[in-house]
């Protein structure tokens, strides 16, 4: 008897099982996709008009002192000269067609533009003067390089909590001059000021 009990406890008249329709988990996920969607749309649209606007208002602001620059102008050479500069003597100094203008107008040209001076020299050269030319400069380089040295200074601070900390820090100097084993090193003096 007590089995009969045990199997009519076990026993369920109705299992209720609910079952989600696919339509309404498409429904639950496609709104949200939707409006991030829309949203994104919205927003580029928004961007894309703020920066036609201001755009050029931020162009003229930021690119301001570009325009009180003078230009550059380059010598050109006349048809009108009788030398060209391929005639010329080596080591020549060529002088501008503006330098044959009267003194009056010379005067105002030189208050306008500085006048630049050309100087033209022709050396014959090959690949062994070329090998020359940079041997001297790493020469140069190397003795240079032993005059530059690596300076840390210890600066000496407290943190938050009153502890003492030092810090280092790392800059490079200039060896001038050596007396007696005593090293004179230029420094920038805000790298070193706090040490």
């Amino acid at each position: 008897m007590s089995d009969k009990k045990q199997d009519n406890n076990d026993f369920e008249f109705i299992k209720e099982q609910v079952i989600v329709k696919k339509y309404k988990k498409f429904k639950k996920w496609i709104l949200p996709f939707l409006m991030t969607v829309l949203m994104a749309v919205l927003f580029g649209i928004i961007a894309a008009a703020t920066f036609c606007i201001t755009e050029p208002r931020l162009y003229k602001l930021l690119h301001r002192e570009n325009q009180n620059k003078t230009p550059v102008t380059f010598p050109t050479i006349d048809p009108e000269d009788e030398k060209g500069p391929d005639t010329e003597e080596p080591g020549t100094i060529t002088k501008d067609k503006d330098e044959e203008k009267p003194a009056k107008e010379q005067t105002e040209a030189d208050v306008q533009q500085p006048k630049p001076v050309i100087v033209e020299k022709s050396i014959e050269a090959d690949i062994n003067d070329y090998i020359t030319m940079y041997d001297d400069i790493k020469s140069i380089a190397y003795n240079s390089s032993k005059s530059i040295v690596k300076v840390s200074s210890i600066i000496k601070e407290k943190d938050w909590f009153g502890n003492p900390v030092e810090r280092e820090v790392k800059t490079t100097g200039l060896v001038i001059a050596d007396m007696n084993g005593e090293l004179l090193i230029l420094v920038s003096l805000d790298r070193v000021k706090d040490a």
